[in-house]
């Protein structure tokens, strides 16, 4: 059996299809962020979401609940929904 890697925070296994789809989820506000010219001060200021959450969120050194997900993605006029 392979050394698999198990991410700390979550216990999910480096290459998981749910940890991929978490990833996926970050990026995109990541790149939501960016392309709106948005600093992370800012987005928290508008968000309510500390400063420091958001910082280990896009550094995907803990995974983001629910609640967070939707107000990012309401701040940042993104659709979320289940497929």
């Amino acid at each position: 059996m392979k050394n698999e890697k198990i991410s700390v925070e979550n216990g999910l296994k480096i290459n998981d299809p749910i940890q991929n789809q978490i990833d996926d989820i970050i990026y995109r506000l990541i790149k939501e962020r960016k392309k709106q010219k948005l600093s992370q001060t800012k987005l928290s200021q508008m968000t309510g979401i500390p400063q420091a959450t958001i910082s280990r969120m896009e550094s995907f050194a803990t995974v983001p609940t629910l609640s967070i997900v939707i107000k990012l993605s309401n701040v940042l006029n993104l659709t979320l929904s289940l497929v």
